[in-house]
């Protein structure tokens, strides 16, 4: 798991939420000093008359703008009990809590303006941004659309609008609607930056970069847009001059604790740990509660083989952003809270985590009563007959009463797991032999030394750049004689057959057609003498069946395989073939083909 650079789409907000531009109603863009200045003279009038609604109402803004939350809450709360229906206060109160974190309690103030204006848009738009805090984006998309019939060019509703849509999936209709705000937006600013989100969800880097540039033409000066083209650029690869974006960032907002976890991510895809661990930490200092430089700083440990320290803050994922849908699970915290329970295995993250740490169940089974895991479709036949499975569903599949639930990369913490400890039996994972057989079958007819191959993963992987190869990269094993390559590639596009077959005629084949799932996969490796792959789950289900392989890194790789060793203390069968130095895959394909031919030359051949 790699974590992303974050993108914040109101200026300094945490995360890649469309949440409220900080406006509040009758907020004409005032400097501090103004604002300073009406508190002042409001503060004077109620030195006249104490019970005035009116300058309650201005103190409460004022105070709301300079930052000082609990006396602007204070003082609207007793312009509201002295006249429960003045709207601009209630208003106020609402995006006062809002901006406090408390949804549930702001909605309160939104709906009572609703039961006295119910078409009040300012009112509507409340209820829609609360709803939006609290994770309710159907309720939000609602309030927000009603505000939208009643103003329909409101470019802040419009913003709002684009972002709720965006993370319910509609796709273009959040397109649709940020660009008809930067249309109508006198300040256009916040629309192109929060359309520039919108493309950078989408995998559009090139085309959200434009709208961040545009965005700054506007507002040079504004850190997290200037945070946003940083993100943009490293998500095509320009991680020194992204780099350079997050500290220009920092440097304008020195308490910008997103700038901070996003230049720690940056120094990490360059390779320098020690000084992304610096960045995490400077995050932390600046945020206690931000939970995603705790888990980046865990990840630079698991790297360095400090499992302990590393497993502390790979827990910290359970508080970040992505897995808000999952906060209402009760989960184990220890094991022995798992005695005689059936407890519910979550498998959270990708196809190889879950192959690479499934291994777990035997372990939990030794505690637990009943061990039901709930795993992506395609992965359900393989694992249904690991070892410590009770039950094994997919993940669509409604999942029986557990008593407590845990996630599947949770198990090494509760474990205490170091590189010594790792429950490394081999193999842990099995095809079915009637599988196995049939494909030992269909090679019959091919000679050689078998081998799978794999050379690119998930093209929507963060880390996809670095680590997928070209199928014009893996022909050049065909150079080597006395071997057949068997294509596991199950994406494979016709061009990338077309080449393969072209070169290597009778000692290439084809399995895609029968790789229905991983369980068919592990058949079609068992019948094989080698797998090579890049990163990607086929190599941890190799290692996990127990078959030799040989897995192609990047020179910086994923956690899992630390730092400079050839082999994996996970899988005994694997060996690791890393680049020296950034995109340098010629020189690790020169390597494996140098150790192919000895490798056969010390194999009985296969008939």
């Amino acid at each position: 798991m790699h974590n992303a650079p974050q993108a914040t789409p109101w200026g300094g907000q945490f995360m890649n939420t469309f949440e409220e531009n900080k406006r509040y109603p009758c907020d004409h863009g005032q400097t501090d000093q103004e604002w300073e200045t009406s508190v002042h003279h409001y503060s004077q009038a109620l030195q006249h008359n104490p019970r005035s609604p009116e300058a309650l109402v201005g103190l409460g803004r004022g105070l709301l703008k300079l930052g000082k939350m609990d006396e602007g809450l204070a003082v609207l709360s007793t312009a509201i009990a002295i006249q429960p229906g003045h709207i601009d206060a209630l208003l106020l109160l609402g995006h006062g809590l809002l901006d406090r974190g408390r949804g549930e309690d702001a909605l309160q103030f939104f709906l009572r303006v609703l039961d006295l204006e119910s078409d009040h848009v300012t009112a509507l738009q409340g209820m829609g941004q609360a709803f939006l805090r609290l994770g309710q984006l159907q309720q939000a998309k609602t309030y927000l659309s009603q505000a939208l019939q009643l103003a329909p060019n409101h470019p802040e509703t419009l913003i709002l609008l684009g972002g709720v849509v965006h993370r319910l999936g509609m796709w273009d209709q959040a397109q649709e609607l940020l660009r008809q705000a930067a249309k109508n937006h006198p300040d256009p600013c916040t629309a192109h930056n929060t359309l520039g989100c919108v493309l950078l969800e989408q995998g559009h880097f090139a085309a959200a970069e434009e709208q961040f540039q545009r965005a700054l033409t506007i507002h040079p000066q504004d850190c997290g847009i200037i945070n946003n083209l940083g993100v943009a650029w490293m998500r095509q690869g320009r991680v020194a001059a992204a780099l350079d974006q997050f500290r220009h960032a920092l440097n304008l907002k020195p308490d910008y604790h997103e700038a901070a976890n996003n230049m720690g991510l940056a120094y990490q895809e360059l390779g320098l740990l020690d000084d992304a661990l610096l960045a995490f930490r400077h995050a932390q200092r600046l945020k206690p509660d931000f939970a995603d430089p705790y888990f980046n700083e865990g990840v630079i440990e698991l790297t360095k083989g400090n499992f302990v320290q590393g497993w502390r803050g790979f827990a910290w994922r359970l508080r970040m952003e992505k897995y808000h849908n999952h906060r209402h699970l009760h989960t184990a915290t220890d094991l022995t809270a798992l005695a005689g329970r059936t407890v519910l295995v979550v498998c959270e993250l990708g196809f190889g985590d879950t192959i690479q740490f499934i291994r777990y169940a035997r372990l939990l089974q030794g505690h637990a009563a009943q061990v039901i895991v709930v795993c992506p479709e395609p992965l359900v036949r393989l694992l249904t007959h690991a070892p410590g499975v009770t039950q094994c569903l997919g993940d669509s599949t409604p999942p029986p009463p557990c008593d407590t639930h845990v996630f599947l990369l949770s198990l090494p913490y509760l474990f205490g797991h170091s590189i010594p400890d790792f429950p490394a039996t081999i193999p842990y994972l099995t095809a079915h032999p009637q599988r196995i057989d049939f494909f030992r079958q269909s090679l019959k007819q091919h000679p050689g030394y078998r081998i799978g191959i794999v050379w690119r993963g998930n093209p929507q992987h963060l880390q996809d750049r670095h680590r997928s190869m070209t199928a014009m990269q893996f022909s050049q094993l065909l150079n080597v004689a006395g071997i057949t390559l068997v294509n596991l590639q199950k994406e494979a596009s016709q061009e990338e057959i077309t080449l393969l077959s072209a070169k290597g005629k009778n000692r290439w084949v084809d399995f895609r057609s029968e790789l229905h799932d991983f369980a068919d996969t592990a058949a079609a490796i068992m019948a094989l003498d080698l797998v090579i792959t890049v990163d990607t789950a086929v190599a941890h289900l190799a290692g996990a069946l127990g078959k030799p392989v040989w897995v192609l890194l990047p020179a910086v790789a994923d956690w899992r395989w630390l730092l400079e060793r050839p082999d994996s203390p996970w899988y005994p069968t694997m060996r690791l073939f890393r680049q020296t130095s950034l995109g340098d895959w010629p020189t690790v394909l020169t390597h494996v083909l140098e150790q192919l031919p000895r490798l056969l030359a010390n194999t009985p051949q296969p008939d």
